[in-house]
């Protein structure tokens, strides 16, 4: 039962409702072991799907000078097996500013992070491959290949922008490769 209503859940928070996105994805987390609870939040979630009206504007855009814009962010074992949570939402922006959402996700980071540091450098890392799907598409659609649409990715963590424009290597070894992945795309 529980795993039906998350996935139909599933369905709506990706297709048009960022805002159950994270509610979706931590019922997700305990359907292996679901206890009356979980269906009672599973239940709280339906009916704020049901309550809460939510609309996404998607204005006509500028589509000859536009770039890709990632907002990502972690929370570092918030999830019940000390996982941690990652989400970011992608943007496409023109040059008048303009601006529509064209992808989101919230989900549990694909392995347990050691650092709050590592939990947003593997959320963006997530974002940020993404964005270059949606920026080939993106060339490809409109420029024939020809020229890329830039992408720009945003951060609220401190720790990890003066690591990703640091010369230093992390300390963690395996976070490392990770650093180096996103480095080589900027």
């Amino acid at each position: 039962m529980l795993r039906g209503m998350c996935g139909q859940l599933n369905w709506i928070a990706s297709q048009s409702r960022p805002d159950l996105s994270f509610d979706v994805s931590d019922l997700s987390c305990s359907i292996k072991d679901a206890r009356i609870m979980d269906l009672q939040r599973a239940a709280k979630v339906v009916r704020k799907a049901k309550s809460s009206c939510v609309s996404l504007k998607f204005p006509s855009l500028d589509l000859a000078a536009t770039e890709v814009v990632i907002y990502s962010d972690a929370s570092y074992g918030n999830l019940p097996n000390g996982s941690s949570q990652g989400g970011h939402i992608i943007f496409l922006y023109d040059s008048h500013g303009k601006c529509t959402p064209i992808s989101w996700s919230s989900t549990k980071i694909r392995r347990i992070a050691r650092s709050t540091l590592a939990a947003e450098c593997l959320a963006l890392q997530d974002a940020a491959d993404s964005a270059i799907l949606i920026s080939s598409f993106l060339s490809e659609m409109l420029y024939s290949s020809k020229k890329s649409t830039s992408i720009v990715a945003k951060t609220d963590s401190k720790g990890l922008h003066s690591a990703l424009l640091s010369t230093k290597a992390v300390h963690d070894k395996r976070l490392r490769v990770d650093m180096a992945y996103l480095k080589q795309m900027l």
